[in-house]
């Protein structure tokens, strides 16, 4: 096959088998939206507490503090920090005050007013979207707070960037410019990381008929995808799933092209983490995949990465509603 052709069939290649095809590209992660490279997140807790004065209480929630034109990512982040606390089961009632976070004095009179043990209030210190030509960022600080005695019982701050890639020209395969992740992407992931610093949230364990389902579907999909059964592999996807924030029906004639293309694939996916969204029956999974695959006429490649879905519940199964990976 020569270098045009060899271009050509590149460009046809979905998303999904990009993890598959090209040349030795390293590392593929999935519950990104992007294709980008994220920091592992800097979380340094300043103030600690006995986990236990924690969990017997009720808690209010402050929609997180921003400066102008971010009121709906604070409501957002407030949102996530109690679907996390509830999943985790670490404070017995936990609800959103509905209010933007303001000075520790005016969030403490809102709390004693509305009848709260504690409030949790978040604020956004810093953040920077870099596009395509340096880092996003985010910097969070978390304060709980007895409203009645004025303690700060757990104060922590937290850091996080998200590169941006440039193009590089591989000879025979061209990787495009990608963006730097959205800060309320960054946000997301330094949230839960501050989260889980609270002493004996981090411990608590998954209900075992849960995380054997999940192992599961997660065990079917990966063999519908080894044996390139596309009719079973559709099957796995609601109507309107996305895949990299692209409609996944849309990327079905490319699968067909791409998987003939393939001589023999063994493909599983490892189960990491999940939880539970609060009130709904979606599932968020994050988990790796390991990959071998043979081109027709080349030799074995290997490849593994990082991948994440979002899962609604179909019966004693699931279904993919978003599927996202990278680089």
């Amino acid at each position: 096959m020569n270098q045009s052709s060899n271009r050509k069939l590149t460009r046809l290649i979905p998303s999904a088998f990009i993890l598959f095809l090209i040349f030795n590209l390293q590392n593929c992660m999935f519950f990104k939206h992007h294709l980008q490279t994220y920091n592992r997140p800097f979380v340094n807790v300043i103030i600690k507490h006995n986990i236990e004065d924690i969990q017997a209480s009720n808690i209010g929630i402050f929609d997180f503090g921003h400066s102008a034109g971010l009121k709906e990512l604070g409501g957002s982040f407030a949102q996530f920090t109690k679907d996390y606390l509830l999943y985790k089961k670490s404070i017995r009632l936990i609800e959103l005050v509905g209010k933007k976070a303001g000075t520790i004095d005016e969030c403490i009179k809102t709390g004693r007013k509305m009848g709260y043990d504690l409030i949790l209030v978040g604020y956004i210190t810093e953040m920077f979207y870099g596009g395509i030509s340096t880092s996003s960022k985010i910097s969070i600080s978390l304060r709980i707070i007895d409203v009645r005695n004025k303690v700060t019982l757990w104060y922590t701050k937290g850091h996080m960037e998200g590169q941006y890639e440039e193009p590089v020209d591989y000879i025979f395969f061209i990787k495009e410019s990608k963006e730097a992740p959205p800060p309320h992407e960054l946000g997301g992931l330094l949230v839960k990381e501050m989260l889980n610093e609270i002493k004996g949230i981090a411990q608590t364990q998954h209900h075992k008929g849960q995380t054997d389902r999940l192992k599961t579907f997660l065990r079917l999909y990966s063999l519908s995808y080894e044996y390139k059964n596309i009719d079973k592999f559709i099957t796995f996807f609601t109507h309107d799933a996305l895949e990299n924030n692209k409609p996944f029906h849309e990327l079905l004639p490319k699968y067909r092209r791409n998987m003939e293309m393939i001589e023999s694939l063994n493909y599983r996916i490892e189960l990491v983490d999940y939880f539970l969204l609060a009130n709904t029956e979606k599932v968020m999974v994050q988990g790796k995949y390991f990959v071998r695959y043979i081109l027709h006429g080349g030799t074995w490649k290997e490849n593994s990465g990082r991948l994440s879905m979002e899962l609604i519940k179909n019966g004693d199964s699931y279904l993919i509603k978003r599927l996202n990976y990278g680089y």
